[in-house]
């Protein structure tokens, strides 16, 4: 047998042609899985499990294999094109992944403007204390915010996240929160001066 019979290019041909198919996806599957393996687990960091990078390898194959019987695929000129294809899939699935574990890990955050079980009050241990009248001040200072995305806003930045923290919970940009978090003290700084 050549060279030529076992050559990723000719595969590749073979998948575009829909000949030879299953002996094309066992070879390029065992040619690329590994390295596929390898590339996921490094960009999981952290959040690799062993069958993690596997499964995202895996996955990546069957996304080339589906692509390529549904003509998807673009016209590969060599395996170096291939094989940046493959990497392009499996680190996009390998980050989506990171950004799923990631979410589960967020603590759940509670609106104060439409939620009374968020109750600042409660912080303080005497009710007349200036402590409780300062917070009473600023709850019914977010509370009065008509616009429910600066409510939103100021109700989680009083919870403590940071401004990228409230960009992922909303999904808006960082930048935008930062002039949203700056709107939301102006007014409340209106507010507790009037009070």
């Amino acid at each position: 047998m050549s060279a030529h019979e076992h050559s990723v290019t000719r595969f590749i041909r073979d998948l575009e042609a829909g000949r030879n198919l299953s002996e094309a996806q066992a070879e390029l599957f065992k040619r690329y899985f590994q390295r596929l393996d390898t590339l996921a687990s490094r960009q999981l960091g952290k959040y690799d499990r062993v069958e993690d990078g596997e499964a995202i390898a895996v996955l990546t194959m069957q996304i080339f294999f589906d692509d390529a019987e549904q003509g998807k695929n673009p016209k590969f000129k060599n395996r170096e094109h291939l094989a940046a294809h493959l990497n392009c899939i499996a680190k996009r699935k390998a980050i989506n992944r990171v950004k799923h574990e990631t979410a589960k890990k967020r603590p759940q955050f509670v609106d104060v403007s439409q939620d009374s079980e968020f109750d600042p009050l409660k912080i303080a241990s005497d009710p007349g204390s200036e402590l409780a009248e300062k917070l009473r001040v600023v709850v019914d200072a977010v509370e009065s915010i008509k616009d429910e995305r600066l409510r939103t806003v100021a109700s989680l930045t009083l919870q403590g996240l940071t401004a990228r923290e409230i960009a992922n919970v909303l999904d808006l940009s960082k930048k935008t929160i930062e002039r949203d978090v700056g709107k939301v003290k102006k007014l409340l700084e209106a507010s507790v001066t009037q009070a």
